[in-house]
């Protein structure tokens, strides 16, 4: 009789790495961050305030925060999110309102993080409106993504940001 012998092979650790921005000695609240966010594609670490989050989601973050953990714990609250760790940084930098880099963005991360945004119900109006320093980044498209940017602000009923999109879609 022939024996089989099965070997497990064991799946390598991930390898996590930390957001330079959002990390534990970041300083970015005077309170000590007690929220780690993962993104699960590429395993980076994000530090910060479940407050913050909760304050700017109406939906608890997609149902992925808890209330804020008690005064003065040290025990930090651990959520994986399906987010990359670009499109986290955009959402986190607007939570915070740190400017982003201009020229490090690209669009595709910019509309996903449009996307996201609207996950977490994170989405107010007003932030597509062209004033604002996240849609004058999504402009800087117009002149070579008009109709991907005009489709986006259709998607996400921001009239203004279509209508300065639109001059850019005769040429």
């Amino acid at each position: 009789s022939d024996t089989t012998i099965s070997v497990d092979k064991e799946e390598p650790e991930p390898q996590f790495s930390q957001s330079n921005v959002f990390c534990p000695d970041a300083h970015l609240d005077p309170c000590p961050t007690d929220t780690i966010l993962v993104s699960e594609p590429d395993h980076t670490m994000f530090h910060v305030h479940g407050s913050r989050l909760l304050k700017a989601s109406g939906n608890h973050f997609a149902g992925c925060l808890h209330a804020p953990l008690l005064a003065g714990s040290t025990l930090s609250q651990v959520v994986s999110v399906s987010e990359g760790s670009t499109v986290l940084h955009v959402i986190l930098s607007i939570v915070y309102s740190i400017q982003l880099d201009v020229k490090r963005e690209s669009f595709e991360t910019l509309r996903d993080a449009v996307s996201a945004l609207k996950k977490y119900d994170m989405l107010p109006p007003e932030l597509l409106s062209p004033q604002t320093p996240f849609a004058s980044q999504l402009l800087a498209f117009a002149p070579i993504r008009s109709i991907e940017l005009y489709t986006l602000a259709a998607e996400h009923k921001a009239e203004a940001l279509a209508a300065a999109t639109s001059p850019y879609l005769l040429s």
